[in-house]
């Protein structure tokens, strides 16, 4: 189930402080920023696909519970909501997507995670260490229910496949320390106003939604999320199509330039001039144009160290679109 609430925020029915377990793997600096109201640099093209992968990952939730429940499992219940506390006035909260067992079991929590084959293959081969935010958000939901094991479901949504693993109460993929740890940083950092460094390393630490607020410099390309390289997907085609549109209009202005060239000099002296080709006739006519343009090198010589002042820098950065070839699988 989504919740469209933001990540950090204000309860005033309970008087607390709510950090979301399902955004507790973002950079400090991101829930800093939440939690002060800033605003996410995000198109709505990527709201659109967010809410969308949102909706078909509910949809997988319930198939899962469903196979479950044919296959044995009883669900005491589903989508709970919970809450821990970190300190007083600051809880985390999330809501667990079941609690329930075999029979002679004990309860179990569940938790299900739907992905496309890229991060599917990226989930068999590194687990939580490569899924940090699900790191996360599982430690709160087992601190939450410390005994409880978890069954923990990842599911390939291109044909269903399923990865199963259960999770001992008491062996979290973090610690609840690191996890409080980080929200008191949060804290902190809230409390005084200030902004700290991003803490995050790997794919998404360049992909953070509050991007503005960053100085990192990324020097190697890195992995794109899953939701921005469907977006990219769409983008970087029509890029290039438009870059070579406009190569080819540079191309021709350059030879409409020659071309012209060539037909001043037919004209001679004359300033009008009329010609028929194919049936139609063309008045081909001389037009004066000039302008002005500042002589830098003269300008400099003679104010000397005083032309400084009036040079006015500026910096743009534009996508260099580059093709490496055909993928592997």
């Amino acid at each position: 189930m989504s919740d469209d609430r933001a990540t950090v925020y204000f309860d005033p029915e309970t008087n607390e402080w709510v950090y979301r377990a399902s955004g507790l793997g973002n950079c400090v600096r991101a829930l800093v920023a939440i939690a002060g109201g800033y605003g996410e640099a995000i198109s709505r093209d990527h709201k659109d696909l967010l809410g969308r992968t949102a909706e078909e990952g509910n949809l997988h939730e319930g198939a899962v519970i469903d196979k479950l429940a044919k296959e044995g499992w009883v669900w005491e219940s589903t989508q709970d909501i919970t809450s821990v506390q970190v300190i007083p006035g600051v809880v985390i909260r999330g809501h667990i997507d079941g609690r329930g067992a075999l029979p002679g079991d004990p309860l179990h929590i569940l938790e299900v995670k739907s992905m496309s084959n890229k991060r599917f293959d990226r989930w068999m081969k590194q687990g939580f260490e490569g899924f940090l935010k699900f790191a996360y958000q599982i430690t709160a939901y087992m601190q939450a229910f410390p005994d409880h094991d978890v069954i923990y479901v990842v599911k390939r949504r291109e044909d269903g496949f399923e990865h199963r693993q259960i999770i001992p109460a008491g062996e979290a993929p973090l610690s609840w320390s690191a996890v409080k740890r980080k929200v008191l940083a949060v804290e902190g950092y809230r409390r005084k106003g200030a902004f700290p460094a991003c803490d995050i390393t790997g794919t998404d630490a360049y992909f953070c939604p509050f991007f503005y607020l960053h100085d990192e410099v990324v020097d190697e390309p890195t992995e794109m999320t899953e939701e921005m390289s469907i977006l990219l997907g769409e983008l970087v085609p029509r890029r290039l199509e438009l870059k070579g549109m406009e190569d080819e209009g540079k191309q021709a202005e350059e030879d409409r330039k020659a071309l012209d060239k060539e037909i001043l000099n037919l004209m001679g002296s004359a300033d009008k001039v009329m010609v028929e080709i194919d049936g139609e006739n063309y008045q081909i006519t001389k037009v004066n144009s000039g302008g002005s343009s500042l002589d830098n090198a003269a300008l400099k010589s003679d104010l000397g160290d005083g032309y400084d002042k009036y040079v006015k820098s500026y910096r743009y950065q534009y996508p260099k679109i580059t093709a490496k070839g055909k993928t592997t699988k």
